[in-house]
């Protein structure tokens, strides 16, 4: 674990890094007799795992209780009380929220159904006291997924259902867009293994022309946007397998069909400026009749148009004014209250001070009456997304 120590000691404290140490040699030692399918160490999952939290941007606890995640469940001479007796009850708490009803006893008199069931209960419940909890089971499930080949097939079937039904909606619900795309591109290589293959063998040889289009289309847009002095930021990505796989089978269409495999998103300061860059993209790229609807108006602040940048391409883009913003590593804001988790009008909790996150009420809205527009108390960001 030298790489997840190294990392750590450019960020936490003097005072985290000694409890981290004291973390790693304890899950270390519970886990020495251990082996994962594939034959590696056991320790080598929670220390993966508690990297990619690392890399989220999570706080030195998330990080430890990431570490200890498997201590509980998996260890016989191990309990809770050690883990809060070692670690604190904050840490505790949030192995407890991820630990399954394996040592509780209950789960002897249930059925397999039944134990899933409360299993997920208690996730749930958990996550209600302290969403990190949430985070730390999605990146749980997500590194067990990448190594999910060298389980039986009925496994991996078991756990992609699992992960599709349950875990991937979770990642889209509190706004971590990559970690959802993973787990259901990885669910979908075992669920449905030849549409699979043959959708990736599809996708792949035109990639790199699809990504040239991404880079050559942000490049576009930001020249015609400093033009302007419109402050912006760019992104891009490409469309998951997934995602193309369910629009396919949704509108009965084939690949050739499908248009919208890559995406541009535009994130500006203000409305005004959210229009200002629509109307320079529509310049761009001359929009589709028909195709254009204006939502900013409305409580959902949404702008979908549908415009054509080539003879042989369609782009639909949707801009919409976002009352939230979250600059963090791998989204973790949820679009409806502001973060993570819903601050109270007094008081901060600990996701006022996260990185990529702003409090719900630094964000208070009021509407006026005249030219019935928004109005915030806080820097408003806008987006623009062009999918091509």
């Amino acid at each position: 674990m030298a790489d997840l120590r190294e990392a750590c000691a450019r960020r936490f404290t003097p005072e985290e890094m000694e409890l981290l140490d004291q973390a790693i040699a304890f899950a270390k030692d519970a886990h020495k007799d251990q082996k994962r399918e594939s034959g590696e160490p056991y320790y080598t999952h929670p220390e993966a795992v508690a990297q990619m939290l690392f890399d989220m941007g999570m706080d030195s606890h998330t990080v430890i209780a990431g570490l200890l995640h498997d201590v509980v469940e998996d260890c016989a001479a191990i309990t809770l009380d050690t883990v809060r007796t070692n670690f604190g009850d904050d840490i505790a708490g949030m192995v407890d929220g991820v630990t399954k009803l394996t040592k509780t006893g209950k789960s002897d008199i249930l059925s397999k159904e039944e134990a899933q069931a409360e299993n997920l209960r208690k996730l749930f419940l958990a996550i209600a006291k302290d969403v990190r909890v949430v985070i730390i089971k999605l990146t749980d499930r997500l590194h067990n997924l990448r190594t999910l080949e060298y389980c039986t097939e009925e496994k991996q079937i078991r756990k992609a259902r699992e992960t599709l039904d349950v875990y991937a909606p979770l990642a889209h619900r509190f706004g971590m867009g990559a970690i959802k795309c993973e787990l259901e591109d990885r669910c979908f290589q075992y669920l449905w293994p030849e549409e699979y293959q043959n959708l990736k063998k599809q996708i792949e040889p035109q990639q790199r022309e699809r990504m040239q289009t991404l880079e050559t289309a942000i490049s576009t847009i930001k020249t015609h946007l400093a033009a302007a002095g419109i402050e912006a930021q760019i992104n891009g990505r490409p469309k998951h397998l997934y995602s193309i796989f369910k629009k396919i089978q949704r509108q009965n269409r084939v690949v050739q069909d499908i248009y919208d495999l890559i995406a541009v998103r535009v994130i500006v300061n203000t409305i005004n400026d959210c229009y200002a860059a629509l109307g320079i993209i529509h310049a761009i790229w001359k929009p589709v009749p028909g195709r254009f609807k204006d939502y900013i108006r409305k409580r959902t602040c949404t702008v979908r148009c549908t415009r054509r940048c080539s003879p042989k391409r369609v782009c639909r883009s949707r801009c919409r004014s976002a009352r939230w913003k979250c600059t963090a590593r791998r989204n973790t804001a949820l679009r409806h209250t502001g973060c993570i988790k819903k601050a109270a009008p007094t008081g901060t909790s600990w996701t006022a001070n996260s990185p990529g996150c702003v409090r719900r009420s630094n964000l208070k809205t009021t509407r006026t009456t005249r030219a019935n527009s928004w109005r915030t108390s806080a820097r408003i960001s806008s987006a623009i997304t062009f999918m091509c």
